[in-house]
C-alpha cells in the first residue's frame, strides 16, 4: 500500500483512554510498533477531553501539545497507510469521560461509534496516585508534599484557580463512574479493561490481546526492551532536573538530531540517580485505602475481576 499524501481524513477506530501512570506510554509506543495500526505522531494532544475548549491552567504544570480543533488533530495521523488502523492513548479521556463522550459522539457517525474500541488501563489506586504525584515532582511543578497535596482543602482550593486537572491525584482513581459510563456509551463488548499487574506480568500478552481486540494480527511479536516514561520522583537537584525538562532552542535542536528512543534512554540515564521517592507511611496508606475501598468494589462488578489485592493495599 502505498502512503497517502492528503490531508488524513479518518478518525481512530480505537481509543486508549487511561488511567493516567497506568502505561498508557509503554502501550502507546508497542501499539504504533504493529504495522497495521498507527498511532499520531504527537502523544497525548488531549483532543477528546477539550475538543473546541482549550483549558488555561494557571498551574505550574500545563498541559503540552495540546489541540482542541479537528482538522489539527486529523493530521496527527497523516501518512497512514491504507490498511492500518488509527489508535490514539490519551490518560485524561478517562478523567474526563462526560466531555469525552460528549465529544466522540459529536464528531463520530453513529456507525462509526458502534465500531470504536474503547481501551482502559486501571492501576491499583493508591500507587497510581503517588505515581503521578512524582511524575509533577520530578518537573519541579509541584510545591507541597504527597500528604498536603491531597488534602480535601487543597484540591478545592486548585480547582477553584483552575489548576492543570492531573493534580487530582485521587480523583483520577475513582475508576468506577469513569468505567460505566464508557461501557454504557459504547456498549461493554467494545470496552476493554487491562489491569496495571497484567501489563507488569506480560506485556507481550497484553498487547497480543490488544491486537485482537481492534481486529489486527494478534501473532505480531513487539520489541519492549526500551521502557518508557518509568522513573518518577522529586529530584536531589532541582535546578539541573528543571532544565531537563525545561522548552529551549537547544532541546529542540538536539531533538532533530537524536531519534526519540535514544533520547529516552539517555534522559533515563541521566534522571534515575537524582531522583528520590518517599514511601507513604502505614496511617496514609491505610486513609487512601479507606477512601478508595467502595470505589473498587463497585468497580470489580463492572469488570468482572477480583481485586482484592486493591482493597488491601492498606
Amino acid at each position: 500500500m502505498q502512503e497517502s499524501n492528503e490531508v488524513n481524513k479518518r478518525l481512530p477506530g480505537f481509543l486508549l483512554v487511561g488511567a493516567a501512570k497506568s502505561a498508557t506510554s509503554s502501550l502507546h509506543a508497542y501499539l504504533d510498533q504493529h504495522p497495521d495500526i498507527k498511532m499520531p505522531s504527537i502523544k497525548e494532544s488531549w483532543f477528546f477531553s477539550f475538543y473546541k475548549n482549550p483549558p488555561d491552567y494557571k498551574s505550574p504544570g500545563k498541559l503540552s501539545n495540546l489541540i482542541s480543533e479537528l482538522d489539527e488533530y486529523l493530521k496527527l495521523f497523516n501518512g497512514a497507510k491504507e490498511h492500518q488502523i488509527l489508535g490514539d492513548a490519551c490518560p485524561s479521556y478517562l478523567y474526563t469521560y462526560e466531555d469525552t463522550i460528549r465529544n466522540i459522539k459529536q464528531i463520530y457517525s453513529e456507525t462509526e461509534q458502534q465500531n470504536l474500541k474503547i481501551i482502559i488501563s486501571l492501576r491499583e489506586p493508591v500507587s497510581r496516585a503517588l505515581s503521578q504525584f512524582y511524575t509533577f515532582k520530578r518537573k519541579v511543578e509541584e510545591p507541597l508534599n504527597f500528604e498536603q497535596a491531597i488534602q480535601k482543602s487543597t484540591l478545592t482550593e486548585r480547582k477553584q484557580e483552575n489548576w492543570n486537572i492531573f493534580y487530582d491525584y485521587p480523583g483520577f482513581g475513582l475508576y468506577s463512574k469513569q468505567v460505566e459510563a464508557f461501557q454504557q456509551a459504547f456498549g461493554s463488548e467494545n470496552v476493554m479493561i487491562i489491569l496495571f499487574d497484567d501489563i507488569h506480568k506480560d506485556m507481550a500478552e497484553v498487547c497480543r490481546n490488544i491486537y485482537e481486540f481492534v481486529g489486527v494480527d494478534a501473532n505480531f511479536i513487539i520489541n519492549d526492551q526500551i521502557k518508557h516514561n518509568s522513573i518518577t520522583g522529586e529530584p536531589k537537584m532541582k535546578w539541573l532536573v528543571s532544565g531537563l525538562f525545561s522548552r529551549n532552542k537547544y532541546k529542540r535542536m538536539i531533538s532533530a538530531l537524536i531519534p526519540k528512543f535514544l533520547r529516552n534512554i539517555i534522559l533515563y540515564i541521566i534522571l534515575k540517580p537524582l531522583l528520590k521517592r518517599k514511601a507513604l507511611d502505614e496511617k496514609n496508606i491505610k486513609n487512601l485505602s479507606a477512601f478508595f475501598e467502595q470505589d473498587i468494589i463497585k468497580l470489580e462488578k463492572l469488570i468482572g475481576r477480583d481485586l482484592g489485592g486493591w482493597r488491601n493495599s492498606g
